[in-house]
């Protein structure tokens, strides 16, 4: 029995031996909404076009003194009620109802946050509140936009390789897909393939370098993806060359002999050991 009480108590906070809260919530909605008709209330979204796996909060367009306020995902029906929001308290208390997934918190002025948008979050929000002049009443439909991901999100390659960069969105978002590299448009060399989702760089140079950026635009949305950063370094095959080539040492032979390198492991030796040489030039060629 512990255990169920505790379980009620996590789910709904005004369980928690809050009599006033769920007495306050009672009384306002059994009597407040039957005295009058609601009126109508403007509601906004912040930011106006939301993105997947953003947030995005809702709230009564201009500053009212609710007692409490309940949201729904569409319409006024128990079945769709998210939170009942009791403001009036302090601190204020959020009832969790039926539509509730654990993304949606109560704030200032009755507003409603959704964190980590989904495209099923697309839809009419409904909020009915009781303050101090009456009944009010807002909806909103939101949509969520797609945001496209591009991979990959950070590339090293060699000069004169090919790469490809890939603008991933759902199978059932219609959308055109456009490129560009540091904020203006893709090289001319660049090719488009898979709808346009894939963007290939051939034989890339220095020039290539930047950051590269995928956007789906619809008619009613553009989204921009997350940024790949792509880096260009010599072709390997020039810095084996480079890491192998090293300074020649010479033995000082006679004056009819042809200069020619010495083992590298007879640096050590000593000016004796050189036949027909000068210690002048012996010091020179060393040196």
């Amino acid at each position: 029995m512990g255990r169920r009480q505790e379980e009620e108590r996590q789910r709904n906070p005004t369980s928690r031996g809050s009599w006033p809260a769920a007495l306050l919530a009672a009384a306002v909605l059994s009597s407040g909404f039957r005295l009058a008709p609601a009126q109508l209330i403007r509601v906004t979204a912040e930011p106006p076009q939301p993105l997947e796996g953003e947030g995005v909060t809702l709230s009564p367009g201009r500053e009212l003194t609710f007692l409490l306020c309940n949201w729904f995902r569409g319409e006024v029906a128990e079945a769709n009620r998210i939170f009942t929001y009791l403001s009036s308290l302090s601190p204020p208390v959020q009832q969790n109802g039926p539509r509730f997934t654990g993304r949606e918190t109560g704030g200032p002025g009755c507003s409603l946050h959704i964190g980590s948008l989904t495209l099923n979050d697309t839809g009419d929000y409904t909020v009915t509140g009781v303050e101090t002049r009456g009944p009010e009443t807002g909806r909103m439909y939101i949509r969520v936009s797609e945001k496209p991901v591009l991979r990959p999100a950070e590339l090293c390659v060699e000069e004169h390789a090919n790469v490809t960069l890939s603008c991933t969105t759902s199978r059932r978002s219609r959308v055109a897909i456009h490129w560009f590299k540091d904020g203006k448009a893709v090289p001319a060399k660049a090719a488009l393939s898979e709808r346009n989702r894939a963007l290939t760089v051939p034989d890339v140079g220095r020039d290539d370098e930047g950051t590269y950026t995928c956007e789906a635009r619809s008619r009613v949305y553009s989204a921009m993806s997350n940024p790949s950063k792509i880096a260009v370094t010599r072709a390997q095959s020039l810095k084996n060359k480079s890491s192998k080539q090293m300074n020649p040492i010479y033995e000082n032979t006679g004056p009819s002999a042809q200069v020619v390198p010495m083992n590298p492991s007879a640096v050590d030796n000593t000016y004796e050991e050189l036949q027909h040489g000068s210690r002048d030039v012996y010091d020179q060629l060393r040196w």
